[in-house]
Order: structure tokens, then sequence, then C-alpha cells
């Protein structure tokens, strides 16, 4: 069934003034059209530094414009693609005088078009098209494809709440949340006949309820970020003495990441302990004046595989090593004096994209 277009739209799409914003491209396909970033500014839009929530598919705002009263040090954007629609909701939060709350007329899929990465507190999927047919499950907006860019959106720790009434969708998100790594918490099979608190009814909540439906909802936390390390940090004696480092803040980067452990020397068969090494004229060249260069290539080389099967943007890597110094590496004197530079697998890391960090510099990731 197909919407008709209400009376007035275009002149009371320009009466909502800056309630409602809308994404406009030419380009039709949305792996490209993303690539052209014209981000909101937040602080400017709202006027201050408060958490900035998202829902996607807000209908006509009654979710949105409730939250934005109950939660007045709260920002929310809302996001819908049809226009006769949104119209609706953004003259409702004009007329209710809200000023921490912008609609914005797009599709899911063009989201970081204009939201930048790490900057949503929280997500909200409240009765999405459910999309029954297995041909279009690519358009769920719980499908592998859409929690990709959630997962670049959210700060670390945010949660996703999504609310449906239909079972085969919300077992679909189960699935896919899980399948993504995705941790979901918080689940209720029957909403209305639970303890969670602060439940603000949606339109379509209201229908679906007062016919003797089960609402479903879900909450799911975002995966953390895997963080590549080297694993002499971590405690773990593999050092070319048989000895390791530690890694001051390792507590708080557990919190917040996975810690992937990798020490490319090993990788590269060599042994533990095994004799120093150091760069010398390109050449990794061990105390004995041994050429050990095949080995370290061959570990970073190792160091990237784990890297990308991880899907590690960051490493966090020893410095002046000879595989994982960053910016500084022994100078080949083994005299413990230094010279600029990369080691093997650093230099590696770095050639394709990976940020680098060395173990006192983790207060800027």
């Amino acid at each position: 069934m197909r919407m008709r277009k209400k009376k007035h739209l275009e002149s009371r799409t320009e009466n909502c003034g800056e309630y409602l914003m809308s994404f406009t491209t030419e380009d039709k396909n949305f792996n490209t059209a993303v690539l052209n970033k014209d981000y909101i500014d937040f602080k400017e839009l709202f006027g201050n530094d408060n958490p900035v929530y998202l829902e996607i598919g807000c209908g006509k705002g009654q979710f949105a414009c409730e939250m934005a009263k109950l939660h007045p040090n709260w920002n929310f954007l809302a996001v819908e693609k049809v226009q006769n629609v949104i119209v609706a909701a953004a003259e409702k939060a004009r007329n209710d005088e809200l000023p921490n709350v912008r609609f914005v007329k797009c599709g899911a899929e063009y989201l970081p078009c204009f939201i930048p990465d790490k900057s949503i507190a929280g997500i909200y999927l409240n009765f999405s098209c459910p999309y029954p047919k297995n041909a279009y499950k690519s358009h769920r907006l719980t499908n592998e494809r859409f929690l990709k860019i959630y997962n670049e959106l959210l700060m670390d720790n945010a949660i996703i709440c999504q609310k449906t009434d239909n079972m085969h969708f919300f077992e679909y998100s189960l699935e896919e949340f899980s399948r993504c790594g995705w941790r979901v918490e918080n689940i209720s099979l029957d909403l209305h006949n639970s303890d969670i608190e602060e439940n603000v009814v949606t339109e379509y909540e209201h229908r679906f309820s007062s016919q003797g439906f089960p609402i479903y909802r879900l909450e799911a936390k975002k995966p953390k970020e895997n963080i590549l390390v080297s694993q002499c940090l971590l405690g773990i004696k593999c050092k070319y003495d048989g000895g390791a480092n530690s890694l001051e803040g390792r507590e708080v980067l557990e919190k917040n990441y996975n810690l992937i452990p990798v020490c490319p020397e090993c990788l590269g068969g060599l042994p533990i302990p095994r004799v120093p090494a150091e760069i010398v004229d390109g050449r990794v060249i061990n105390k004995n004046g041994e050429d050990v260069t095949e080995n370290f290539e061959r570990g970073a080389e190792s160091a990237l595989m784990l890297a990308k099967t991880f899907g590690c943007k960051k490493a966090i890597l020893k410095s002046n090593s000879p595989s994982c110094g960053y910016g500084q590496v022994y100078d080949g004197t083994f005299s413990h004096k230094k010279k600029e530079g990369n080691g093997i697998t650093a230099d590696l890391l770095e050639r394709n994209g990976i940020m680098i960090y060395n173990e006192k510099q983790i207060g800027g990731i």
C-alpha cells in the first residue's frame, strides 16, 4: 500500500524550521555516498555538550518527544525516511517547544555521512519493519550491515535498545546481535508484564499491546574493539632474554577493549631466549652477526594477518624494538643508543592503515 502525499507537505516542512533536516545525495549507491562526509556539529545544533541519543525509524515522533521531555539533559536525533511521517514528528517537537530533539529525513544506511564516529550515546530501534521475506533480510535494521554502521557511530560501551511486536524478527535480531559479537541483555518476551522501568510507549506499541500482542524488548551492548598488543607488555615472558614487560593502565584498557597478544619474533620462528638483534642498514642483524631479517619479516606478516583476522585498527607495540618500535629503534650498535625509524612489524602495520601506539601513549587511544 502506497502512502498518499499529505496536503501542503512542502509548506509544512518549511514551517518546521530548525526541527527538521534532510540529507540528500545524488549518489544512490550508499557504499560510495558515505565516503562524502558532512558531519553535524552537535554542539552547534543543540547548543550544549550533552550526550546525543539516536532513534532510527521514529515514525510520528511520539517516542523521541516523550524521551526529550523525560531527559532534558539528553539530546535526541530522530531519523525517518518517509517525508509524510517525519513532518508530523517535527511539528510535534516544534509545538511542544522541545530544545533537545531534532529530526533528520534519510535512510539508516546514510547515517555515516553526517554522524561522526563514536558520537552517539545510545540507539533506539522501535518497531522497525521486519521484512518477513528472507530475500529482504539485508533491509532489516538489525542485519549485520547496519550493525557495522552502529558499531562505528556508538561510543564505547553504549547500547542499542530494540522493541518489536514481531517474534520472528526478534529471534532474528537475537541471533544477529550475538553472531556479530554484541552482548545481549535485559531481554523481555512480554515487556508490559515485566519489571523493566521507564518504558516510553510508541504509537505502534500502543496499538499492538491494546490488541493483546506481547511486546519483545532487548538491549545489545556494543562489542569491544580489538587492539593488537605486544604480548611482552601483557606480562608474557617472550622477550629476547626470556623476560617480560608491563603495561601501565592495562586494567582500563581491558575494560574497554579486547587485547590481542602478539609477538612477531616468536611468530617468525625465533626462540625464547634468543640473541638480541637490531636494525642495521635496513637488515635485522643479531649480536652474533647473523642476518635474521627473514624471521622478522615472516613474523610481521603473521602479525598483520592476526590484525586483519580480528579487525584490529590499532596496535600497542613495545618501543624501540626492531620488530615493534615506532618512531625510534635501537641504532644497531647494541649500545642502547636510538635512531629514528620503525621496527619491521610496526612499519608493515602502519603501511596497512593500522594506528600504532607505544606503551607510553595509551592515553591517546
